[in-house]
């Protein structure tokens, strides 16, 4: 069993400790809540999280805003502001750089990390840890499930376990779209949080496809049309209960048209949960997708490469 999955399997109990610690980060979070705005800052997947953030912050009234750490570079970051800084190991280059720079200008900081090194006035600990797998499957959910928390009071336990009742449809998913080398996951609102995961998750693990990306359903006909009719092509929707079905249907019906490959993937859950139980079922599809390739999903073969490139490139930014 690769490790990836293993830790996808883990993410009930996991969800149910921070469940457990809710208080103490509503606690937190109400320590930077009267900022006059409030900036989430990630890289890769913690700024996928940083937009989750956003829109549950947004939907409250409150100046929320996400930035990648190159953008942060460069954000005029006032006293005023608070910064969330979201990150599995709060210690390499973007998040020192960012905590710095909250730190120097003065504004409140509260670090959501998976590292219980990481030293920080406002912090709150995901209980994972920091695990050897290069997917970081179950930080991703429970860095979500953290903000999720602040707002929400249901539990996300049942929700998970449903979306893990659903391993053995995804495997016969991932063989039925096995010859597929182009991947679209689509949908809309807080579903877009899911869809740019997963497609991220997919390039990295599944290195014999070709392309991965995320798409709303209003972006599929502005330039987009290329892939349409491509046997190679698969449109994945990630279906949740959203005042946007009509619009999906409407998507649907003209790839189903084009006799385009459809996959759709739902769970029966509000907008708030979608982005963390959703991305169970997808997490599964992309470590099955890798093993059909022959490609072990703890250790891609492009991590090599990442390694001995773009890591050295980017650890030289911590000098300038």
């Amino acid at each position: 069993m690769s490790t990836m999955r293993q830790n996808i399997f883990e993410v009930p109990k996991l969800l149910k400790q921070i469940e457990a610690d809710k208080d103490k980060i509503r606690n937190i979070f109400n320590k930077i809540s009267n900022s006059k705005r409030i900036i989430l800052a990630g890289s890769s997947s913690s700024y996928h999280v940083a937009q989750y953030g956003v829109r549950l912050l947004e939907e409250r009234g409150f100046h929320a805003i996400s930035k990648t750490s190159s953008d942060f570079d460069t954000f005029d970051l006032k006293s005023s502001d608070a910064v969330i800084l979201i990150s599995v190991s709060g210690i390499k280059g973007d998040a020192l750089r960012i905590s710095k720079k909250a730190e120097s200008v003065g504004s409140k900081l509260w670090v959501i990390t998976c590292n219980h090194d990481v030293k920080s006035e406002n912090i709150y600990v995901v209980p994972t840890g920091i695990k050897k797998s290069f997917i970081n499957t179950h930080s991703y959910i429970g860095q979500l499930a953290t903000l999720y928390f602040i707002f929400n009071d249901d539990s996300l336990y049942d929700d998970a376990e449903v979306a893990l009742g659903q391993e053995d449809n995804i495997n016969r998913v991932a063989k039925d779209i096995s010859n597929g080398r182009n991947f679209v996951f689509l949908s809309a609102g807080y579903g877009m949080v899911v869809a740019e995961q997963s497609a991220l998750k997919l390039r990295e693990v599944a290195t014999k496809i070709k392309h991965s990306e995320a798409l709303s359903y209003d972006e599929l006909p502005h330039g987009r049309l290329f892939c349409l009719g491509d046997d190679k092509t698969v449109f994945i929707t990630l279906e949740y209960n959203t005042d946007h079905t009509q619009r999906l249907n409407l998507t649907k019906e003209v790839l189903g048209e084009m006799r385009c490959n459809i996959i759709n993937l739902s769970l029966d859950v509000n907008k708030y949960k979608a982005p963390i139980v959703m991305q169970i079922i997808t997490y599964l599809l992309a470590d099955k997708v890798a093993k059909i390739h022959g490609v072990d999903p703890d250790n891609p073969k492009n991590v090599e490469l990442i390694k001995g490139i773009l890591y050295e490139k980017t650890n030289k930014l911590e000098k300038i």
